[in-house]
């Protein structure tokens, strides 16, 4: 299972956690990462959050995967 964030950023510049305008987590997470980005997607777009000026990068993590610092 994969768990998807959606970050909201200027069109210009970096996007990433620290620069996004905002991140929206996507509450159940998609079975296949192929599937990450469909549902990313889809659900953003019935939200209306994202405005013209703004582009969306979704980031797919596995569930239950560790990262350290």
């Amino acid at each position: 299972m994969w768990q998807i964030l959606i970050l909201v950023c200027a069109l210009s510049g970096p996007c990433d956690k620290q620069s996004a305008h905002f991140s929206v987590r996507v509450p159940e997470p998609a079975p296949g990462l192929a599937m990450c980005g469909l549902v990313g997607q889809a659900y953003i777009a019935e939200t209306g959050l994202v405005q013209a000026d703004e582009r969306v990068k979704i980031l797919c993590t596995a569930s239950g995967r560790r990262t350290t610092a």
